[in-house]
């Protein structure tokens, strides 16, 4: 069988896992470029559903806890939502919507027999990215040679969250290699940013953050390599963190590649508020590196490169490295490390305080959005994953209005991404979408940052 063939049968069969009543006429919104309204106008939630998943994680638990809320109601009502937003922006590659609700049951039993919550997520319903191991259910990374790898034990994330009370109900789309800051494959096709169609969700964790975009989940543990929580999270104007990379668990969760350690890849939650961004601080963490393993991947099936990272390949031409060259590569990371901490020390000499600066406030892309297939420039979030500095997206929630084009700008030639960026700008493409900033503070303060993010965050 082709991958085309195999990646053909694997979407139909998604796509006819949703239940009917939860189906929408996707040629009546085929021109519709901002998806984000449908939920509310389709006809297929009640009032008190579209209520349901305006809801916060913490909001949830504490309508729970005073019985206001079952269970099962949560789950439905963001079930459905979650269905209609495959269907309009491609975000899945799993529904398990069954075993959602007779977990939903068990717990709302749980409930009416101690009188208790079973965990701080009790009754949260969570989406999983597609690198997420779950026990029972396929985990393929975005490759067509892993469809029928089907797992027989949780992660340590899925099983900290389980254990806290989560409902999983779906699992969602990540880019062929995980290495790409949009999120296509060809084993699920490309996610849409709910904002504008034709425009990415961001990647790696685009199937979580167009998701939770469109209300189809309260929160993801997403995880970031390069910017793969931050980048997505900013295309979709949520409330994100990188967590310092130790400071969450780690174990048993499927590894792209596997024996580096220049960088670690952390896991974070995206959601769309501040309570929500601290009540999951506490969980997740993997590791991948290189791209032999990635190429040998694709052999097994057939399947060709995603576009994006064809270019990165191009660009700067990666090849195995040596024990030797390893070692030197990860002594280089360590000297960047010093040198960057340096810097942050030096700021002493120009605060009021004569103390080090407590947070960094700068951009999490060069744009706002990008057109699908164009090469995002990565060093604004890649740079904090390789000295490995905490760091948070916050949204503004006020829209601002496009800049005029910058016609006296003379790319660099030093940054081979300059010259393709400043060319894409129009403000009719970057208009009506999402504004963040990223805040970036010091190794293992993640605590202190998140402090210095709320303040930020209540200015607006």
């Amino acid at each position: 069988m082709s991958w085309k063939t195999i990646a053909r049968d694997s979407q139909t069969k998604l796509l006819e896992s949703i239940p009917q009543r939860w189906r929408i006429d996707v040629n009546k919104y085929k021109s519709l470029k901002n998806v984000t309204g449908v939920p509310g106008t389709c006809g297929l939630l009640t009032d008190e559903q579209l209520g349901i998943t305006e809801l916060s994680a913490v909001k949830i638990v504490k309508c729970l806890e005073r019985r206001e809320l079952k269970a099962v109601q949560v789950l439905e009502a963001f079930a459905a939502r979650t269905a209609i937003a495959h269907q309009l922006v491609n975000c899945l590659t799993d529904w398990f919507y069954d075993d959602a609700l007779e977990r939903a049951k068990e717990l709302d039993q749980y409930l009416d027999t101690y009188g208790r919550l079973s965990g701080v997520l009790h009754g949260v319903p969570v989406a999983l990215k597609d690198y997420h191991v779950v026990k029972g259910h396929a985990t393929t990374s975005g490759y067509v040679s892993k469809r029928d790898n089907i797992v027989q034990h949780d992660s340590a994330i899925v099983k900290a969250l389980r254990d806290e009370g989560a409902i999983f109900f779906c699992k969602t789309t990540m880019p062929q290699t995980g290495m790409a800051l949009e999120t296509v494959s060809n084993l699920w096709g490309r996610t849409l940013n709910p904002f504008n169609r034709d425009l990415s969700a961001g990647g790696s964790s685009g199937g979580d953050a167009a998701l939770v975009a469109m209300r189809g989940c309260p929160v993801t543990p997403s995880t970031d390599s390069g910017g793969s929580i931050r980048v997505p999270a900013a295309f979709n104007g949520l409330y994100a963190i990188r967590p310092t990379a130790d400071r969450i668990p780690k174990g048993g969760m499927d590894n792209t590649n596997n024996g580096q350690t220049a960088f670690s890849l952390s896991c974070g939650p995206v959601c769309h508020s501040f309570e929500d961004l601290e009540l999951l601080t506490e969980f997740g963490i993997y590791y991948p590196s290189g791209i032999e393993g990635i190429l040998d991947t694709l052999k097994s099936s057939e399947e060709p490169l995603i576009p994006v990272f064809t270019k990165l390949q191009d660009i700067y031409q990666p090849k195995p490295l040596s024990a030797a060259e390893l070692l030197k590569l990860n002594i280089k990371a360590r000297v960047y490390k010093e040198q960057f901490l340096a810097a942050w020390d030096a700021t002493a000499s120009e605060t009021q305080s004569g103390r080090p600066i407590d947070a960094l406030i700068c951009p999490s892309a060069p744009t706002i959005g990008l057109p699908h297939d164009f090469n995002l420039y990565w060093g604004y979030t890649s740079l904090f994953n390789i000295v490995d500095y905490p760091s948070i997206i916050l949204p503004i929630p006020e829209p601002l209005e496009a800049d005029p084009i910058h016609v006296t700008y003379k790319p660099l030639n030093t940054n081979p991404f300059d010259e393709a960026n400043s060319h894409l700008y129009t403000p009719e493409l970057f208009s009506n979408l999402p504004y963040t900033i990223q805040i970036v503070g010091r190794p293992f303060k993640d605590e202190e940052l998140i402090q210095v993010a709320s303040k930020i965050d209540g200015l607006f």
